[in-house]
């Protein structure tokens, strides 16, 4: 690889060479990343020739050939004439960047509703960050590359190509005419000059760059879902702590919700029980009775005296509760797999016509809660949660 990068450095000597418009000033003829190795130059028959011959002479001064099947060309500002004589010249196919969208909760073909709305994605405690906020902070790493002065080549050649005779990066103005990314790292930079002070980043005390320490400045102190410690219990089953936190933000798509949404419903009645009263967060997880009956199941099974008086409020007895950490746990796993089997039980009714039985969906959670008291808890921890509960 070293003696390939060096073989275009050499070629580009020649008369007809012409090097890339943005690479001129710095006479740069290629960058290698790990074992792959990209050549740059003007995007003339004549250049690109010299390039292709570059390569036929590394293959015989080494006797290594390249491999066309995996050899691309890009090719942009150049006229079809030109690009399809690029092409007879070199043989090689043309390489389109690997760039793909990603929405929420949509794709090209269809959309859909998505289960929560992406800014409570980060601030309710799945240790997701904010990914066009972390762009922004990783950009501002750029940023202060270029206030620093470090010695990279990319620096050096923004210095070269844009700032030039700019005293600096803040009042420096992008051309009209520029790389689109140059534009967007101008736009950021008026929100992160309050991070410096005299040019230094203040955020830290050593003055080096924080990718998390800006992204929290950016982001600032956004309200957390409340009792988000509560929700995502490590005893409970993933899917259970799940079903909590959609459930603490009203985001199942419950019959009231779909008349909100404007989604025809034909029956809002709650499907578990006969009260003919409508499908709501509250009612399905709290007022109904067959929900109730579950969970005096369980209270009679751990002994306590905790009443069900919706997740929210159960959440903040719990934790005002002097019991044990460990009993603690228990009671917001039992919450939490309570909610996903009434929410499984309402499925099964509503889409397949099939009535779960209460006393199964006890015996279920029972089954679920001591395995995982078994699995996770120490034998110290084990004889503790057995003088609390019948586990």
């Amino acid at each position: 690889m070293e003696y390939l990068s060096r073989t275009p450095q050499t070629m580009s000597g020649l008369p007809d060479f012409r090097f890339h418009p943005m690479c001129k000033k710095l006479q740069l003829t290629h960058l290698i990343f790990v074992d792959d190795l990209m050549i740059l130059c003007k995007g003339n028959v004549a250049s690109v020739s010299i390039l292709v011959e570059a390569l036929a002479h590394f293959n015989v001064a080494t006797g290594l050939e390249a491999n066309l099947n995996k050899l691309s060309i890009f090719l942009a500002g150049v006229d079809e004439d030109t690009i399809r004589k690029i092409l007879t010249r070199t043989g090689f196919s043309v390489g389109i960047f690997p760039i793909k969208n990603f929405l929420w909760g949509s794709s090209a073909d269809n959309s859909k509703i998505a289960l929560s709305p992406w800014e409570k994605i980060f601030q309710g405690g799945l240790n997701i960050k904010g990914s066009s906020y972390w762009n922004i902070a990783s950009v501002g790493q750029l940023i202060w590359q270029i206030i620093e002065n470090k010695e990279s080549l990319w620096v050096q050649w923004v210095h070269g190509i844009y700032i030039k005779d700019d005293a600096s990066i803040w009042t420096h103005k992008a051309p009209l005419y520029c790389m689109w990314y140059w534009k967007e790292i101008n736009a950021f930079k008026v929100q992160m000059q309050g991070w410096y002070i005299q040019d230094k980043y203040k955020l830290t005390q050593s003055d080096i760059y924080f990718i998390t320490k800006s992204y929290l400045a950016i982001i600032g102190h956004k309200l957390q879902i409340r009792n988000v410690g509560l929700i995502w219990p490590s005893l409970a089953l993933p899917k259970h702590r799940f079903m909590v936190w959609l459930v603490v933000q009203g985001r199942l798509l419950t019959q009231e919700r779909k008349l909100k949404l404007i989604i025809q419903v034909d029956n809002t009645d709650c499907c578990l029980c006969n009260e003919k009263a409508m499908e709501t967060n509250v009612h399905l997880f709290h007022k109904c009775k067959w929900t109730s009956i579950v969970w005096k199941e369980m209270i009679q099974w751990t002994g306590t005296t905790l009443q069900n008086a919706g997740i929210i409020k159960s959440l903040d007895s719990i934790r005002r509760k002097h019991w044990k950490k460990a009993k603690k746990e228990i009671m917001e796993a039992i919450g939490g797999a309570i909610l996903y089997h009434t929410w499984c039980a309402r499925t099964w009714k509503k889409f397949k016509g099939k009535q779960i039985h209460t006393n199964e969906v006890v015996q279920l959670i029972k089954k679920e809660i001591t395995e995982r008291v078994n699995l996770l808890y120490s034998s110290k921890e084990h004889r503790i949660v057995g003088s609390l509960f019948n586990i």
